[in-house]
């Protein structure tokens, strides 16, 4: 992963699909380590605040045995929601 080899490199995520629910993304074999990934970047961003807080949901749901590790790290990611698509906001 970039965070192992460049621990202080800022790393931004934006992910343009929907985030689906816990319950939905439970069937994801990989599930942990896409939510491993992800929790390595600097900030993650999505569409909307709906889908910022379906990943919320998730890494409370699948790494709830981690959560106070999680915690306890000196740095989590930023997370923000963002409309401003591929073709920036001047777009039709």
């Amino acid at each position: 992963m970039i965070r192992e080899r460049l621990p202080s490199a800022t790393i931004v995520t934006y992910w343009q699909l929907p985030w689906p629910n816990p319950e939905a993304f439970g069937i994801c074999p990989w599930r942990e380590e896409l939510l491993a990934g992800l929790l390595g970047s600097s900030i993650i961003g999505f569409h909307t605040r709906f889908h910022c807080n379906n990943l919320v949901d998730t890494v409370d749901r699948f790494l709830e045995c981690r959560l106070e590790r999680l915690l306890a790290v000196e740095r989590l990611p930023e997370m923000e929601s963002r409309c401003d698509g591929i073709y920036g906001s001047d777009s039709n």
